[in-house]
């Protein structure tokens, strides 16, 4: 199933609010994934790009943190440096925001706009349905309907 053309107003929601984020914090791309590198939602002008970055910080902040996550322990990052500029926040114990940009970036403005984004993405995210675990018919319908 590609998460990026299921119908239901969740989705439309998040992807709203992920490329607000971005908008607000001038970067080409926001996203959400979780732990197993599965690529729920992104949205902005580098959204032909988002598989190939998301792998990048599933690889640098993910992979290495996620006893720490399956804890319940928060993972914030900010790397600006020759290979990657993102910001990274964690949510929900299984989730992670990230804010992908081109060079270098104000980190300090991203983290406020990530701070007031967040709350809004954490309920849009944890109201999808279902992707293919219990609940996916039930979830299913309700997307149809």
């Amino acid at each position: 199933m590609d998460v990026f053309t299921v119908p239901g107003s969740e989705w439309r929601e998040l992807k709203r609010a992920l490329y607000a984020l971005a908008a607000s914090c001038g970067a080409p791309l926001a996203f959400v994934l979780d732990t197993g590198n599965i690529l729920w939602a992104a949205a902005g002008r580098g959204f032909a790009r988002r598989h190939e970055l998301a792998d990048v910080v599933h690889e640098a902040e993910v992979v290495p943190h996620i006893a720490s996550l399956r804890r319940c322990a928060r993972v914030e990052v900010t790397r600006s440096d020759d290979d990657a500029h993102y910001c990274v926040r964690s949510f929900a114990s299984t989730y992670v925001l990230a804010i992908c940009f081109d060079g270098a970036f104000a980190a300090a403005t991203t983290q406020l706009c990530v701070k007031r984004a967040l709350p809004r993405i954490q309920e849009l995210v944890l109201s999808l349905p279902p992707l293919g675990g219990p609940g996916r018919d039930v979830a299913a319908a309700r997307v149809r309907a």
